[in-house]
């Protein structure tokens, strides 16, 4: 199909090419009189996480691998209350992330004791809980795309710390016949997600169950049972297509990509990394959830005013901060993102101004102009409006990776 030819209302998701104007995708969306991703055990489990760690008066940080790779961060910001126990997470999917995140001190870590080794999730975990001011620093490391891997979850709180001049992160550890003994009676959950997004939503279900009884919380029997979110077949066709096409554009041109989340919590980390070898692609890949941590990663102040912080130029700073360092500079596209989803921003009669929907979002490209955009997106649920977010953001990467870009015809 054609970018500039009219979607039927008879359309199909599914027969729908990925350069196809996402305005279109979008209201076919909209159309959707059910919703088209229905929430799975981790958004239950996510929203009962959230509950409890704001009730106790307790923050987190993440650092996720391959093996959850942004799906732990993105079930969690899908819930009200998350900016007051959420502000950073980092993902580190593969050994270029993890230089351009940590430089050798990582690589170090994972090459004394293995890629998938419970003692790197241990140390990290230690780590972040002795430098960030978090409460809680949860670690995943590992990977169950080969055969064999294990995935470890380290959980480190200051409570141990100060209980222990010595303190060991619990760890939890998940092999990949777990994950095939859960799923071999169900082949119904392959029709809505990749073999990857399966296997990082098992984990991130186990994490968070992990994650509520180390703090204490109560578990109820329905808790415990693993079940995968539910993506309209015709949805998940296109978006896999549409990944596909960016994954497989990326690493034709040997290029690196550089995420800053803000809004989406995760949501575009996780979904590049839902596809085979979407990985591969990674560079610095950052959620910033508050204005501290954006400031940390470098966006200047005078970009987080209120009047100025659901902004195009927001969104290019942030894109700015996901570039790697001068020893490794070869990530060569950054996307930064900012915006408002289902909630709205009450602090300030400006931050009040922008609606619910309002999101903006920048992609660099080494070398070429900066590409900032505004969109007013329809108001669903807030799981719904990431993905709609992320598919948006994907396409729009996809034009400029088939230098078919034009600003002026571009979401017209």
């Amino acid at each position: 199909m054609k970018t500039k030819e009219k979607l039927s209302k008879h359309s199909s998701l599914a027969n729908i090419h990925p350069m196809t104007r996402t305005e279109g995708v979008v209201e076919l969306l909209v159309k959707e009189k059910e919703q088209f991703i229905k929430r799975g055990s981790i958004d239950s489990l996510a929203k009962h996480t959230v509950d409890i760690l704001k009730s106790y008066g307790l923050k987190i940080n993440i650092l996720e691998s391959l093996s959850t790779s942004g799906k732990i961060s993105d079930s969690l910001t899908n819930n009200p209350g998350i900016t007051s126990i959420f502000a950073y997470g980092l993902v580190v999917a593969n050994d270029f992330s993890i230089t351009s995140a940590f430089g050798t001190e990582m690589v170090g870590t994972q090459g004394a004791f293995g890629l998938n080794s419970k003692e790197a999730a241990a140390i990290f975990s230690a780590r972040n809980n002795a430098l960030r001011p978090e409460d809680i620093s949860l670690v995943t490391t590992g990977s169950m795309l080969g055969i064999g891997n294990d995935v470890h979850v380290a959980i480190m709180t200051k409570r141990m710390l100060r209980q222990d001049s010595a303190p060991l992160p619990n760890v939890l550890t998940i092999k990949i016949e777990d994950f095939e003994k859960e799923i071999k009676n169900h082949p119904e959950f392959l029709r809505g997600a990749t073999l990857n997004s399966l296997k990082k939503q098992y984990v991130t279900h186990r994490a968070l169950l992990f994650l509520l009884k180390e703090v204490g919380a109560r578990i109820e029997d329905k808790d415990l049972s693993f079940k995968p979110r539910q993506t309209k077949e015709d949805f998940f066709i296109y978006r896999t297509k549409l990944i596909k096409h960016v994954v497989n554009k990326m690493i034709k041109k040997g290029y690196k990509l550089g995420i800053a989340e803000s809004a989406t919590g995760g949501r575009l980390i996780d979904t590049i990394t839902d596809i085979d070898n979407g990985h591969l692609v990674l560079g610095k890949s950052t959620e910033l959830y508050n204005e501290k941590e954006k400031r940390t990663a470098g966006v200047a102040a005078h970009h987080l005013t209120d009047d100025a912080v659901y902004s195009r130029e927001t969104a290019a700073a942030l894109a700015d901060t996901a570039k790697i360092d001068i020893d490794n500079p070869h990530t060569e596209v950054q996307i930064g993102f900012t915006g408002i989803l289902d909630k709205l921003d009450h602090r300030s009669p400006r931050t009040e101004s922008h609606k619910r929907g309002d999101i903006f979002y920048a992609i660099m490209e080494k070398g070429k102009k900066v590409h900032t955009k505004f969109i007013s997106l329809p108001i669903r649920t807030k799981l719904e409006m990431k993905e709609m977010s992320s598919i948006i953001v994907y396409r729009h990467l996809l034009q400029i990776l088939s230098e078919k870009f034009s600003s002026k015809h571009d979401f017209e």
